[in-house]
């Protein structure tokens, strides 16, 4: 019985750290979407501010 637990234990274990890892992989490459995004608005913004002043 002990080894069954065990067995139950490592799976239930196993199933949340990839989940885990899962989640917070697609946060990963949510955010680096996102900042990637706000990045290339803010550059195009001080270039266009840039050619304005020059």
């Amino acid at each position: 019985m002990a080894g069954m637990a065990g067995m139950v234990v490592l799976g239930i274990v196993g199933c949340l750290t990839a989940g885990l890892l899962y989640g917070l992989s697609w946060l990963w490459e949510g955010s680096s979407f996102v900042w990637g995004h706000v990045g290339k608005h803010v550059r195009d913004r001080h270039r266009r501010a840039a050619l304005h002043h020059a």
